[in-house]
């Protein structure tokens, strides 16, 4: 009999290695390798899996300023919570405090999805920080952060090195073990802590 070892099967793995060790609750970011890899995928599933492990709540941070996939591809609430921590902020924009980060809650499930939200013209640019301060005041306050990057996002540097973990994510059609290879040590160089690498769209051979 064929067996396939599914995504949802090896994220719920991964989900298990994420949850909290006693009170310590992580933050990770996921960071593509390639730009097609599928990372915002992955690290929607991985936050679905951790859940469903009874790691709650979780938050699940969008770098995708522009275009904010994440909370267009759950379905959430209505109520808006502000994503400045006591004040803090991992980004600047110009005007100052032009625009905002906001967390809502997927209806059905105890996820809260980033989203930057302004309104047309009203932010002329946008800087991300080194802000280590503003990650710990996320880990006290959820079960577990993760940070989904897109490619070359201006911010993986300036928040890989305040993250526990970075999880990269191979497209296995493309992204061969040198290209990852390369992608770990310019994280590790900025400060990063890579853990590992999730290939994704692998065609799993069956096993008899």
């Amino acid at each position: 009999m064929a067996v396939r070892m599914s995504i949802e099967v090896e994220l719920d793995g991964l989900a298990r290695r994420l949850a909290p060790q006693g009170a310590n609750a992580r933050a990770v970011m996921v960071v593509p390798v390639s730009a097609n890899a599928g990372a915002s995928t992955i690290t929607a599933g991985l936050a679905r899996a951790s859940v469903q492990r009874g790691v709650k709540p979780v938050w699940l941070y969008d770098l995708d300023f522009r275009n904010n996939p994440q909370s267009d591809a759950f379905r959430l609430n209505g109520k808006a919570y502000s994503g400045a921590l006591s004040g803090r902020r991992f980004w600047r924009t110009t005007p100052d405090n032009a625009g905002r980060v906001a967390l809502r809650r997927v209806e059905d499930q105890p996820i809260y999805v980033s989203r930057f939200e302004r309104e047309p013209g009203q932010v002329r640019s946008l800087t991300f920080l080194d802000t280590p301060d503003y990650w710990m005041q996320a880990r006290r306050s959820a079960g577990l952060t993760l940070v989904d990057a897109s490619y070359n996002s201006a911010a993986i540097p300036l928040v890989a090195p305040n993250m526990d973990g970075v999880i990269l994510v191979a497209n296995a059609r493309t992204d061969g073990r040198e290209r990852c290879e390369a992608e770990a040590a310019r994280l590790r160089e900025q400060g990063a802590q890579v853990w590992g690498v999730v290939v994704n769209r692998a065609r799993t051979a069956p096993t008899a």
